[in-house]
């Protein structure tokens, strides 16, 4: 670490003074980014007292005039999203008027320093029974067939685990069948099982691989839009598949 330390006190030093020179820069444009938008929220929503961020006056008068605040795909909010939503929220008060929906199994913006555990921290201390922090699991799915489901199910159950995801793939986190669907036309042979299309890169080379891949789609897309149907939301009766 001694030896590190100048170069790292120099890496310090070049941030720091990009991070000046690229805001005088956007300045002088009056131009601000989303990260900038961010953080002014935070400074004009919070301040700190004794070593810790508080909401701050202004913050109090937004949490006089929102009576809930609703925050969706919650499983990819990061530490300044989820600071500056509770400063304009209750909760400093005690009342918790939050109302957040999210799945952790679908959180992919690590990248962008999403923090999914405050999503299972909410997971694991809720209570399923009433309360003023109650946890509401949606189990149904509304958009997929029961045989797209039960092969999702099938899979996660076997690769999902505590320590591959930071959720256990049971019962509670499993997708059940919520639409309806009627049965196809008498006059319709159609398989709704799902299927596995595979490529075997070893005989199309390396190279090729990625076209190769991209062909056999299109060759089931086109066989799909020739013989296979779809539920029409609309009309609730089946149709033709078309490109779009």
């Amino acid at each position: 670490m001694a030896e590190t330390l100048p170069s790292m006190e120099m890496l310090t030093e070049l941030v720091n003074r990009f991070g000046e020179m690229f805001a005088e820069k956007k300045k002088s444009r009056n131009m601000i980014d989303f990260n900038d938008m961010e953080h002014f929220a935070l400074e004009i929503l919070t301040e700190e007292k004794d070593g810790e961020l508080v909401p701050s006056q202004t913050a109090g008068e937004y949490q006089e005039l929102f009576e809930e605040v609703m925050i969706d795909e919650y499983q990819d909010s990061n530490l300044v999203q989820e600071t500056i939503l509770n400063s304009v929220s209750r909760v400093s008060q005690g009342i918790w008027n939050v109302f957040m929906v999210g799945d952790v199994k679908q959180s992919i913006y690590s990248f962008r320093l999403s923090r999914p555990e405050l999503f299972m921290e909410k997971y694991h201390t809720y209570s399923l029974t009433d309360g003023s922090r109650q946890r509401i699991d949606l189990h149904q799915n509304f958009r997929s067939r029961p045989e797209v489901l039960d092969s999702v199910n099938y899979i996660f159950y076997r690769i999902m685990k505590q320590e591959l995801g930071g959720i256990e793939y049971d019962d509670q986190a499993a997708l059940y069948a919520g639409a309806k669907f009627p049965e196809l036309p008498g006059n319709i042979s159609y398989d709704c099982r799902t299927e596995l299309l595979l490529l075997d890169k070893e005989e199309t080379g390396d190279d090729d691989a990625r076209s190769a891949e991209a062909r056999m789609i299109a060759r089931r897309i086109r066989e799909l839009v020739g013989k296979g149907v779809v539920l029409d939301k609309e009309t609730g009766e089946y149709r033709k598949i078309s490109y779009r």
